[in-house]
């Protein structure tokens, strides 16, 4: 008994944070109401909020799995992912293909209709921006500058992943696009990002990055760039060779105390 009684308890309050997530969603939906399709996203989490709702209003026992079918974490994925995601043009949008018998839903529109985005919320913590298209590619300055950080900051393992990634990344040379060589260089626009972008853009591909400082002044110069952001990860495992642990840290930090 008072193990059920401490799981309707955690539910409760389960079912608490996702009104109040669905509340801030519907809100952010009408912050955008500009955007293409964004009223059918708002009219998705009102009927998550009224399911949600219907089951507070219950007395019997809620259980854990209607609260986690709910739908809420693909949403705020979506939303997420419309914010960070530069050049936005709509949402939930059904794409028609004379190849393909049903048509292709794809949750985000991005980089003036070249980018399509396709968020999958494996769990809350957990969200997975998936691009259709299985080619990688690498200019070849972009693999220059990784090559010379990987020589120069790398572990054996980073180095052995690295060369794992190039077995799947097809090296071509540097293309920049005319839109790209024309950008004016400003302290954000350099030489590098140029011909690093301009390639992509004249592949007509997806460019991964982390520099979203050039990403906006482009977009500021009336050039947009079909993108995905990626947080930068640094190199540590060579570092961490000689680096101290965290525990020894703090048992030398309690010694000093006393």
């Amino acid at each position: 008994m008072a193990s059920r009684i401490g799981e309707e308890e955690s539910c409760d309050q389960l079912l608490l944070t996702y009104l109040q997530e669905a509340n801030t969603l519907i809100q952010k939906c009408q912050q955008y109401q500009h955007i293409k399709g964004m009223q059918k996203l708002e009219k998705k989490c009102r009927a998550e909020l009224k399911y949600l709702q219907s089951l507070r209003k219950k007395t019997d026992f809620i259980h854990e799995s209607q609260l986690k079918s709910s739908n809420l974490c693909h949403f705020a994925g979506i939303l997420h992912a419309m914010q960070v995601i530069p050049g936005v043009v709509s949402m939930m949008t059904a794409v028609h293909s004379p190849n393909r018998t049903s048509s292709l839903h794809v949750d985000i529109v991005a980089g003036q209709g070249q980018v399509w985005v396709k968020v999958i919320a494996r769990k809350a913590q957990a969200l997975h921006l998936i691009w259709a298209g299985k080619e990688l590619y690498a200019c070849q300055t972009a693999w220059d500058d990784f090559e010379t950080i990987l020589k120069t900051l790398g572990g054996p393992e980073e180095k052995r992943r690295a060369q794992l990634l190039l077995h799947r990344v097809k090296v071509i040379p540097d293309q920049p696009s005319k839109r790209a060589k024309d950008l004016p260089d400003t302290g954000k626009i350099r030489q590098r990002t140029k011909v690093i972008f301009g390639t992509g853009d004249e592949l007509g591909a997806v460019t991964t990055t982390a520099n979203m400082g050039f990403v906006r002044a482009a977009e500021h110069q009336g050039v947009s760039f079909a993108i995905y952001s990626h947080s930068s990860r640094a190199l540590t495992e060579d570092k961490e060779k000689n680096a101290t642990p965290l525990d020894d840290l703090s048992a030398s930090s309690s010694e000093r105390k006393f």
